[in-house]
């Protein structure tokens, strides 16, 4: 596992504020949206895993006082995307090879009966929305984008989980999407290889075919699980960085 940096992240990599949101210190509204900003930073990979947020340099950079930034990162915090260290502040959260082998355990277990039960229940708006993501997908790979190839990755898994009717489900792969985003980068050679399976998976919840949907699920996180540089990832992260 890595040690936190020592140097402040740039909150010029989090993005602006919409200027409507740029209220009074107090305003909820800013706190939301600067977690939201934050969150994101560190999902790209815009902030990086270990790295210190100074929650003053982040203040001054937004003009705003320090109060909804400290209760912007608490926010983070109680989600486990930073952590807080007495008398330094607060670090991104760091990555793990144990979370990628739970990651993939967790996934295991939900994503195939999710696919089927998005099988049984998807509706007309759901299938046009899971190939409009499909096609979008594949516009990113011809491009080469693979910071939106990630977005978009886990905008495909909330849809099925959207899909499949089931609100407490759709939270908890809701939730299980983001921590998969955070290491989605580590599976690159698999781009094209995961949209022909999302498409297949498609096909499978077009046809209302609930064993099929949630065998080809099964299939696709087992190939992510087997991805040629998946090992030499995971051996990085469980050295001891400098």
């Amino acid at each position: 596992m890595a040690r936190p940096k020592s140097d402040s992240a740039d909150p010029s990599s989090v993005g602006p504020l919409p200027a409507n949101e740029n209220k009074g210190s107090g305003h909820p509204t800013l706190v939301a949206q600067l977690a939201e900003r934050i969150e994101e930073a560190i999902l790209s990979g815009a902030l990086e895993a270990g790295g210190r947020i100074n929650a003053d340099v982040f203040a001054e950079h937004y003009g705003i006082s320090r109060i909804p930034v400290r209760e912007a990162l608490r926010t983070l915090e109680a989600d486990g995307w930073i952590r807080s260290q007495a008398r330094q502040g607060y670090f991104v959260r760091e990555k793990s090879a144990p979370e990628v082998y739970d990651l993939f355990e967790a996934r295991l277990v939900l994503e195939p009966a999710v696919a089927a039960l998005a099988a049984m229940r998807r509706t007309p708006q759901d299938m046009e929305k899971l190939r409009e993501i499909a096609a979008d997908a594949r516009a990113s790979a011809a491009c080469g984008d693979a910071a939106n190839l990630a977005v978009l990755n886990q905008t495909y898994h909330a849809a099925i989980a959207r899909a499949a009717g089931n609100s407490v489900l759709e939270t908890l792969l809701t939730t299980l999407g983001k921590r998969v985003r955070f290491y989605t980068l580590m599976a690159n050679s698999r781009r094209d290889t995961a949209i022909d399976e999302h498409e297949l998976i498609n096909e499978a919840i077009l046809e209302r075919d609930s064993a099929r949907a949630a065998q080809l699920a099964r299939d696709h996180i087992r190939a992510t699980r087997g991805a040629p540089e998946m090992p030499k990832a995971l051996r990085e992260l469980e050295l001891p960085q400098a």
